[in-house]
């Protein structure tokens, strides 16, 4: 379990961003101060190691292998100490790690379906009963539906979303120098971080949604004003310019989402971790990312590909539990046969959907996590203010 005393300030982090060489220097008191200061040229939060060894890795007494007081050896990490390192720390706290966020994530669900439920239309009123399932029907009902749940689901797992996204990081730190993360402290932490995390996704949100606007709204006038100018020709010339600049525009604003995307991959992470607000922990993750921005989609790609097999075993249990045998003939099926099927199925599938997704989350955040560790040893001699955090 993890010792109280480590965050006995649940408003200050367990890794902070190295300070600037100007920062005072003070001895540190705790968890948080021990990770105040990684800078080289600081002395501050820690005992500096021998320049000649400031680029070097911790090693055990009597041997030349890294130190590894937890899931991962305290040195630059590859692919395999990645993959070995995300599921040797599910395995070791698998409750706080994957249990309890899973917990969260089916109760979320649960709300979700009970959200629908209540929020179903008045079906016999939109549909004749008699009658084959029409697809002006299915779009009637779905469209009602949505706009009854949509705004308080996306809330809702929204936050549930938001409880890996900060405790599964922390239970990564704790799991890295040997330590085990209880459910209080989790709960704790997640408490302390919530409102900087939801801060943080609605500027990542509004980011994304003004950067894809405005590049590709760039192409959209640069094409209207290419068909204005070829107006007097074919429709097909002109239709044939449209096709063009929104096809370019389309795979464009694709590759701009996709790089600002991976810069700001380590966000989530260093909010929850380091105590930053959402604008610093932008910022923060763009500098981690600098100059690894290649080897840092290659990581995440490999994670990704791994979380859609994952989900796939997943997706494979929930449908013997969430499958409804309904024709795919229309015509073989009125909704009179049962009102309830349809109008239950498609909510069914889709919260399923969602909870699949969210149940292999914590794969991904402590992989992300462990990537965030590896770019920290790589850049700011990180290994060693770990070494240290063990010694306290």
């Amino acid at each position: 379990m993890t010792d109280s005393n480590d965050f006995r300030h649940p408003q200050v982090g367990s890794w902070g961003e190295p300070d600037s060489p100007n920062t005072p220097q003070s001895q540190p008191q705790d968890n948080a101060t021990v990770f105040a200061s990684q800078d080289p040229s600081s002395t501050q939060g820690f005992n500096q190691p021998p320049i000649q060894a400031m680029n070097s890795t911790p090693v055990s007494p009597g041997s030349h292998s890294p130190v590894q007081p937890g899931i991962v050896p305290l040195r630059p990490l590859g692919v395999g100490d990645l993959f070995s390192g995300t599921f040797e720390a599910l395995s070791k706290n698998p409750f706080v790690l994957f249990i309890l966020p899973g917990i969260v994530t089916i109760v979320a669900g649960i709300l979700t379906l009970v959200t629908i439920y209540f929020a179903l239309p008045d079906f016999t009123s939109l549909v004749d009963l008699d009658a084959p399932i029409s697809t002006d029907d299915l779009s009637t009902i779905g469209m009602t539906i949505a706009l009854r749940t949509t705004p308080f689901v996306l809330i809702l797992l929204g936050l549930a979303g938001l409880f890996p996204a900060i405790v599964v990081p922390h239970g990564t730190a704790d799991a890295i120098i040997g330590k085990k993360l209880s459910a209080k402290d989790a709960f704790n932490r997640f408490k302390s971080r919530l409102l900087a995390m939801i801060g943080l996704s609605i500027l990542w949100a509004f980011l994304f949604t003004l950067i894809a606007s405005v590049t590709f709204g760039i192409f959209l006038l640069v094409g209207l004003g290419v068909a204005d100018y070829v107006t007097y020709r074919s429709h097909t010339q002109v239709m044939a310019v449209f096709l063009l600049f929104g096809s370019v525009g389309a795979i464009t604003t694709f590759l701009v989402c996709l790089f600002f995307q991976v810069r700001f991959t380590f966000a989530q992470t260093v909010c929850a971790v380091e105590n930053l607000s959402p604008f610093k922990a932008l910022k923060r993750s763009w500098t981690l990312t600098q100059g690894v921005a290649f080897k840092t989609l290659g990581r995440t790609i490999l994670i990704a590909m791994v979380m859609g097999a994952v989900g796939g075993v997943f997706s494979g249990v929930l449908s013997t539990f969430t499958a409804f045998n309904i024709s795919t003939e229309f015509n073989s099926f009125t909704i009179s046969a049962d009102p309830q099927m349809y109008l239950t199925t498609i909510p069914l599938a889709t919260v399923a959907s969602t909870i699949v997704q969210m149940l292999v989350m914590p794969l991904s955040q402590v992989y992300i996590a462990l990537m965030y560790v590896d770019e920290r040893i790589r850049k700011e001699n990180f290994a060693y203010t770990l070494m240290e955090q063990i010694r306290h």
